[in-house]
């Protein structure tokens, strides 16, 4: 394997997945998933999804933001909770 990989080159969802996560933490599957989801930038060139280290990375900043955005949801609402309102009473 190449050591000096280019981040833009593309890649099957196994081999990025692999390449990306070398302990297994995500699969192919888990990729394909994130693609369907909208979090990750694939290109399908003849029937088959490819997609770039790079991609995955832009793919871990975003789910990274998309955490961020939740917990700050859920601690309003909890706040909203505590002082005896519901956004169902407003």
């Amino acid at each position: 394997m190449n050591a000096m990989l280019d981040p833009d080159a593309p890649l099957r969802l196994n081999h990025a997945a692999k390449l990306a996560f070398p302990d297994g933490a995500l699969t192919e599957s888990g990729l394909h998933t994130e693609f369907r989801k909208g979090n990750l930038e694939c290109e399908r060139i003849a029937g088959k999804l490819f997609t770039t280290l790079n991609n995955i990375k832009r793919m871990r900043d975003k789910c990274r933001e998309s955490q961020k955005a939740r917990g700050s949801t859920c601690a309003s609402e909890a706040a909203a909770d505590c002082m005896g309102h519901s956004r169902r009473n407003n």
